[in-house]
């Protein structure tokens, strides 16, 4: 089963967080029968629909790394698991202030992914590497909380230079957010 990406039709108000719900569950399905391109799917028609939380869709990750354990991918379970958690604590160390550590472990989960066939793969498919949502979110909190650190322009660089597309929009649009968290603490 395939879903056209195209045809989804926009989305106003409260139905956003209903169409959102939907994806999720969509994803949550393609992840207990296994298909890992169908979980990428649901997640960037998601996130091309500009819905709010699309960070929920992540919960469809643990059904696969299952499907990967029941299936005997003891390494693929382990890494789908590993990849979830490892962005989840990124994310947490970047809102709570300890931005080196976050910088550190998004570092280190990017170079792991560019080695990985997964990003190659993704890119294949959606000619562009997209990233599930925990990965566009901690790399969105790190720029934010980097430039709210005071690490203007080292960030904006950074952020210009990122890789993929995709990673490179959300590392911008946390610099932005930096920018305006800055003025609002500003006396």
């Amino acid at each position: 089963m395939s879903i056209d990406l195209h045809t989804s039709p926009p989305v106003e108000g409260g139905g956003a967080i209903l169409k959102t719900f939907v994806w999720q569950q969509i994803a949550i399905i393609y992840a207990k029968l296994g298909n890992v391109d169908g979980v990428h799917q649901a997640e960037a028609q998601a996130v091309l629909d500009q819905l709010p939380d699309t960070e929920m869709l992540s919960l469809a990750w643990p059904y696969l790394a299952e499907f990967q354990l029941q299936a005997g991918d003891v390494e693929g379970a382990r890494q789908t698991a590993s990849q979830a958690a490892d962005m989840m604590i990124v994310r947490a160390q970047a809102e709570h202030g300890d931005v080196a550590g976050a910088q550190m472990g998004l570092t280190a989960f990017d170079r792991w992914w560019a080695l990985s066939g997964r990003a190659q793969a993704q890119a294949s498919i959606y000619k562009t590497t997209q990233a599930f949502p925990d990965h566009q979110a901690a790399v969105r909190a790190v720029a934010k909380a980097r430039v709210v650190d005071g690490d203007i322009w080292a960030t904006l660089e950074w952020a210009r230079k990122y890789p993929y597309p995709d990673l490179k929009a959300f590392a911008l649009v946390g610099f932005a957010e930096g920018l305006l968290a800055q003025q609002n603490s500003e006396p």
